[in-house]
Formats: C-alpha cells, structure tokens, sequence
C-alpha cells in the first residue's frame, strides 16, 4: 500500500538533463514524493535529472521504466 496520496493530473512537463537538454513529458500521477511520467521516445532516461513543472523544479531519480513511461521518486537538493 502506498504511503503518499497521489494525485491523477495531466500536466506537460520537461525533463532537464545536467548537461542542459530538455525533453518533454506529460506527468500523469503526482505526490510530493515522486511522478509518473510519459514520454515521447523510448531514450534512456538519466538516472537523476531536474522535472521542470508547472514553473517549479524539483530534482527526480529514476525509480523505475516501462516502455514510455517512467516512475521517479523526488530527491531532496540542497
């Protein structure tokens, strides 16, 4: 059972590598410990990159991947 209350949205993201790249995703599924994410093509993901949303940024790590899509956890910065 899950211990976070996640939220169904559908909200256009992007995923921002460390070397500048971005991509979009579409955030199917959010908390404040993680999201699902969509994607466009089947390119790895990093392992840990930023998940521009909504004018925030939160730091992701990626937990697990199926296909086009993706499971991140958020990771504390600072």
């Amino acid at each position: 059972m899950r211990r976070e209350l996640r939220r169904p949205v559908e909200v256009s993201g992007s995923i921002i590598t460390d070397d500048g790249m971005s991509n979009p995703c579409t955030v199917s599924n959010l908390s404040s410990k993680g999201a699902k994410l969509s994607v466009l093509s089947g390119d790895d993901l990093p392992e840990e990159f930023d998940l521009s949303l909504a004018g925030t940024r939160h730091r992701g790590r990626l937990i697990w991947r199926a296909g086009l899509h993706a499971g991140i956890q958020f990771v504390p910065t600072g």
